[in-house]
């Protein structure tokens, strides 16, 4: 049998060898789904960057076929001023026929061309305050067009695109394309240049486009002229002031900007990376030409929403966490086969744990807060495009800017009765209690003359807890639309959850319905109000609001369905049953959602740092108290940390017990062994050796409870 039996020596020899082969394994799998998991984040990122450059790309290509169509009406206009004898009145028949989505359409003569009394002559049929108008520009008193600069250079071209300049009727600014006509001179009849005949598009409106229709969620546009001065932007300040590119690249500190963009304007798409002026997020600026203006057309997109999956993300860099821990625990055992064991050797193993451990929580919970537990709980809507997708239920949302197209995006919201254009904007939010959101900010709706004409004006919020406070402020008539702006101060139940507390992601929902309840009207954003609609830019929130105790990563529009399984008394009764029946239940309702993720200052520095003092304390308890003192000194500690774990509990609502909370019930636990294993030491049940055994694993044991509930709760 002795010889059948392997020598200690030898044993430790297999033990250690077979240890370290588990540390080289565990820590060649941990370096292999590292890598893994990087190539899953960079192809996402790839993904998302080929996706926003083919968007950037088709959405230029659209814009300029939308401005290529304003070349036949300009030629076929100054071809039959070149080849007919027309009269002024017959030049404004055929501008009042202009196509509605063209800002203005107009002939402007040189002097003494024209057929009338005086000596100049240019009709101009503009959009002005949402109606055509006919205006002569020769007759505006103290503004002469024919000694503007824009019409003496549009003089010297066959064809071409100008602008951008402020228009003289409506005061917008305009980019339009002209053609100059011919008449005959009549002392040699030779073909002579007597005047231009235009078109413009107003820049507002080329916003208003490319903001609600074309990029919604996670970004912006702006396009920029051939003179490298800025077109259109979301922040008006660049568009006031005729930014150029030059100054925006010193504004968002990246000269590479300027370059990207006149790459674009020479014809070749191009991007770089930048810190958007919008959000302040890391971005990706990509410029693609647009050649019917030669300029450019350019995309920001924010990095930070990159569809990444963030339960893969999480799940993924957590298992990795784990499988690197199990590699360096691995190496400590190797180490203490390969020792004598002395209590040094002990001390030093029991460290290296502590320290990997601790590393480890730390990094799992930095996973945690960067990729949490959260899902969007409406269907956000960014644009108009998934509006009209959404409302009609249908698969097949546009994607073309064809004029044919247009006027169904900009009649979304006034196109039927039973749809309000409803926008919001929060002053200022608190946190009442764990379940209770103040709201104060206004609230407005338009209504159409004709469209709306049964219904009354008002909104209300279901989820109020008492009186809303809500003033009428402002009410203001364009043409068939009546707008009414409310403010208003009320207080909104919220059904939160704080199980993963203190990395609980927030979703605040704000839940409008029509104040006809029993007409089941349907609530949509009002995107025509914001210059800037995506999410990162947190549209109808003030930009420097706060919430204490969080911070605030989002806002948008969104709709969710509720079954309420009630008709609320909507119903009434005839000779075979019910009748006129309606029901609230599976209808689409507005609600204005703010995603906000909890700030981990105030946990690590008033509830973390209880948890770690009392740890520390119980471990000196540990290594000092006698059976003369130790129950008074957990007694101390035992309620110590009671109060402790009651101040935590009054800023959450009963629900369950929290994750955090699980830290207190294992420093009881922590708390009952050590007072045990002193009790047991006086009476010589556990050896000096025990409890110094005890004394080594202390940290590991309490921080591995720590991480094993952090898995459970988190993974």
């Amino acid at each position: 049998m002795d010889n059948v039996m392997m020598p200690i020596s030898s044993k430790k020899k297999v033990c250690t060898f077979i240890s370290f082969i588990l540390f080289i394994a565990s820590f060649a799998a941990g370096v292999f789904f590292l890598v893994k998991q990087s190539r899953y984040k960079n192809h996402i990122i790839d993904q998302a960057f080929i996706q926003a450059h083919d968007k950037t790309t088709i959405c230029a290509q659209q814009l300029d076929d939308l401005l290529q169509l304003l070349i036949p009406q300009t030629a076929s206009l100054a071809e039959k001023l070149s080849t007919t004898s027309l009269t002024p009145s017959e030049i404004e028949t055929i501008l009042k026929k202009k196509p509605t989505d063209i800002f203005g359409f107009g002939v402007a003569y040189l002097p003494d061309n024209t057929k009338t009394n005086n000596n100049a002559y240019a009709p101009y049929y503009v959009e002005k305050q949402g109606v055509n108008t006919a205006e002569d520009l020769s007759k505006i008193p103290g503004y002469i067009y024919y000694e503007q600069e824009w019409f003496k250079a549009l003089l010297t071209k066959e064809q071409t695109f100008f602008g951008p300049f402020t228009d003289s009727v409506t005061g917008e600014d305009v980019i339009g394309v002209a053609t100059p006509f011919y008449v005959t001179d009549a002392h040699d009849n030779s073909k002579k240049i007597g005047g231009i005949v235009y078109v413009t598009q107003s820049m507002n409106h080329l916003q208003h486009i490319l903001t609600t229709l074309f990029l919604g969620q996670n970004g912006y546009w702006f396009s920029v002229a051939n003179n490298e001065i800025i077109l259109t932007h979301p922040r008006e300040k660049l568009l006031y002031s005729r930014t150029t590119i030059d100054a925006f690249a010193e504004e968002t500190q990246n000269a590479e900007t300027a370059e990207i963009i006149r790459h674009a304007i020479q014809g070749k798409a191009d991007s770089t990376s930048f810190n958007n002026t919008v959000t302040g997020d890391e971005s990706w600026l990509i410029a693609a030409p647009i050649p019917a203006i030669k300029g450019a057309l350019c995309g920001v997109f924010d990095k930070k929403e990159i569809p990444l999956d963030n339960d893969l993300m999480r799940k993924g860099l957590m298992r990795i966490c784990l499988i690197f821990l199990a590699s360096f625990l691995f190496l400590v055992i190797s180490f203490l086969f390969h020792t004598n064991h002395t209590i040094y050797i002990f001390v030093i193993s029991s460290a290296y744990s502590t320290l990997c451990l601790l590393t480890s929580i730390a990094l799992i919970w930095s996973i945690i807060n960067q990729y949490p537990f959260y899902k969007d709980p409406v269907t956000p809507i960014t644009d108009k495009q998934q509006l009209s997708k959404y409302l009609t239920q249908t698969e097949h949302a546009a994607t073309s800017l064809l004029l044919n197209q247009l006027h169904t995006y900009k009649s979304v919201g006034t196109a039927q009765n039973n749809y309000v254009p409803t926008g919001i904007f929060i002053n200022t939010i608190q946190l009442l209690g764990p379940n209770q959101l103040q709201i104060i900010g206004y609230v407005w709706q338009q209504y159409h003359k004709e469209l709306h004409k049964n219904l009354s004006q008002g909104f209300i919020f279901p989820q109020a807890t008492k009186d809303n406070d809500t003033e009428e402020i402002h009410r203001n008539t364009e043409g068939d639309l009546e707008s009414i702006l409310w403010r208003v101060n009320t207080t909104l139940y919220q059904d939160t959850r704080y199980q993963k507390y203190p990395f609980d992601v927030k979703s605040f929902q704000i839940q409008l319905w029509h104040k006809d309840f029993e007409k089941n009207i349907t609530l949509i954003p009002d995107f025509d109000a914001y210059n800037i609609i995506n999410i990162g830019s947190m549209p109808g929130l003030r930009p420097s609001i706060t919430l204490p105790g969080y911070d605030i990563q989002n806002s948008f529009f969104g709709y969710k369905t509720n079954n309420y399984r009630t008709s609320f008394g909507l119903y009434a009764h005839g000779p075979f049953g019910l009748y006129k029946r309606i029901t609230k239940s599976e209808m689409p309702e507005l609600y204005f959602n703010i995603t906000a993720k909890r700030s981990l200052n105030k946990t690590l520095v008033v509830d973390l740092i209880p948890v770690i003092i009392i740890a520390l304390i119980l471990f000196i308890m540990l290594l000092i108290s006698t059976e003369k003192n130790i129950l008074s000194a957990a007694g101390s500690l035992f309620f110590s940390t009671i109060i402790a774990q009651i101040r935590f509990r009054e800023g959450i609502p009963p629900y369950g017990l929290v994750y955090f909370e699980t830290f207190y019930f294992i420093l009881y636990i922590a708390l009952l062994i050590v007072t045990l294993f002193v009790l047991l030491r006086s009476f010589k049940i556990v050896s000096e050796k025990d409890h110094l055994l005890l004394a080594l694993l202390f940290w590991p044991i309490l921080l591995g409870s720590v991480l094993g509930i952090t898995l459970l709760y988190q993974y």
